[in-house]
């Protein structure tokens, strides 16, 4: 659904408002920027920040692409390895540094940023306990759920949901 939603506003953008390709994407390249800046400033999910956040993620990866199949003809063909093969070493950066590749970890800044950086067009569930969808961060960084976290899980979901929700 966002790469629709990407196409669809870029070209939206590009064509019918007639930015041009190279407008459209400087201009979404600073809403990005802008919208990025305000999802690391908060301390709490917000569902629109969230949400404007993942839209425009793929609006900007389709313009990037455009970029390179427009302008400098290079095919996706081409394109496609490549994005595969840098997304392979953000993860493989982030299991370095961190040891896992598990969205339910990220409790901190840094592995916020790691992660904002490797999800091109793929949405993080908002609904994952990270610092930016349900709880502050302290001084340094960390999730004030993580030391309260439950010993062990119960194997009913509900009880689960509830024990991870208080």
């Amino acid at each position: 659904m966002c790469m629709t939603v990407g196409e669809t506003a870029a070209d939206y953008l590009n064509i019918n408002l007639g930015f041009g390709l190279i407008n459209t994407t400087y201009f979404t390249g600073a809403l990005l920027a802008v919208i990025l800046l305000v999802q690391f400033r908060l301390r709490r999910y917000v569902p629109v920040v969230y949400w404007a956040a993942v839209v425009v993620i793929s609006v900007f990866g389709t313009l990037i692409t455009d970029n390179l199949s427009d302008n400098y003809n290079v095919p996706l063909t081409t394109t496609t390895p490549i994005c595969a093969a840098i997304l392979a070493v953000v993860f493989a950066v982030w299991y370095g540094f961190e040891r896992t590749l598990s969205i339910h970890t990220i409790v901190t800044t840094r592995r916020e940023a790691t992660r904002s950086r490797s999800r091109s067009s793929a949405a993080r569930s908002p609904s994952s306990r990270s610092c930016t969808t349900s709880c502050p961060r302290t001084a340094t960084g960390t999730a004030a759920w993580a030391s309260a976290r439950p010993a062990r899980r119960t194997s009913s979901w509900a009880a689960s949901w509830r024990s991870w929700r208080t």
